[in-house]
């Protein structure tokens, strides 16, 4: 299927800065121009409350952390080679209730 001519439907003009051909003859039974002028130094401006800049800044500082503790990684799996590592179950169970706990309340 080839479609080669919108026609009518094609509304897209309506959004750009370029007249259609109806507003370009409605414009000259009014006795206007149908042109848009542009503005001399036009500048749209956005201002940033503090919170979000605040928010920004901290963004940047988490992007730039690493992902992964390298040096914690190392130690720990030096320590697995030479079997020394060893894993106190109470305490990492303790541990795991207490953030679980601090979640609900």
């Amino acid at each position: 299927m080839r479609v080669d001519d919108f026609g009518s439907s094609n509304r897209i003009g309506r959004y750009s800065n370029e007249p259609t051909p109806a507003l370009e003859e409605a414009a000259k039974k009014n006795g206007r121009t149908s042109k848009v002028a542009p503005e001399e130094n036009a500048t749209d401006t956005v201002k940033l409350s503090a919170r979000s800049l605040d928010v920004a800044f901290a963004r940047k500082i988490i992007d730039a952390a690493p992902d992964v503790r390298q040096d914690k990684v190392a130690e720990i799996k030096s320590r697995i080679e030479a079997g020394t590592y060893e894993v106190n179950s109470e305490e990492t169970a303790a541990k795991i209730l207490a953030e679980a706990l601090s979640e609900i309340s």
